[in-house]
């Protein structure tokens, strides 16, 4: 392996660690808050600009690991039931926003659609996942807050954490000087 191919190697992956740990940080912080919102927001945010400023396999890293991350130092809901689907609607969103922005490079319109058709294949997945198959198919009860949170919730948090990414990308984008 050649030490361009190495350094840039080493770049990844302390990007996606130190983006695993802005979302995870910042789920602790927020949590604080009591505002499901607040925390949603920022983690729809942090997935789509590890996604946009870095790489697919950075926001697929830091989309599938971050609720195993978030559960075992205690701020995600204590049902482990959860972790595959809340993993699995990150990855969705996370791919969503990789295909589509870059179908959709420079019409800010057709961006704007990708934010939409990416925090409803979250909220999709989400939804599916939750109240469909783990509790009708799988029997699990669910407190009522916990539903609550993985429902139109998801989709809401999902298009303002999109539309903050999508809308600060070129300033950040500019300021680290990256390209996605």
């Amino acid at each position: 392996m050649n030490a361009s191919k190495t350094k840039k190697g080493i770049l990844r992956l302390t990007q996606t660690a130190l983006l695993l740990a802005l979302l995870v940080g910042w789920q602790a912080l927020s949590r604080g808050l009591g505002n499901q919102y607040i925390t949603g927001c920022g983690v729809n945010f942090i997935l789509a600009i590890s996604t946009l400023l870095c790489s697919f396999p950075t926001g697929l890293c830091v989309g599938a690991i971050s609720p195993v991350l978030a559960m075992l130092f205690g701020v995600a809901p204590p049902f482990w039931i959860l972790v595959p689907f809340i993993s699995l609607g990150n990855i969705v969103y996370v791919a969503a926003w990789a295909i589509l922005t870059r179908l959709f490079t420079e019409r800010a319109l057709m961006r704007s659609v990708a934010v939409v058709i990416a925090a409803v294949a979250k909220f999709g997945t989400l939804y599916l996942g939750v109240h469909v198959i783990i509790v009708n198919v799988i029997g699990t009860k669910l407190p009522p807050p916990v539903l609550a949170a993985f429902s139109f919730t998801q989709l809401i948090t999902a298009l303002i954490g999109g539309t903050l990414a999508f809308t600060t990308f070129p300033l950040l984008k500019k300021a680290l000087r990256t390209n996605p």
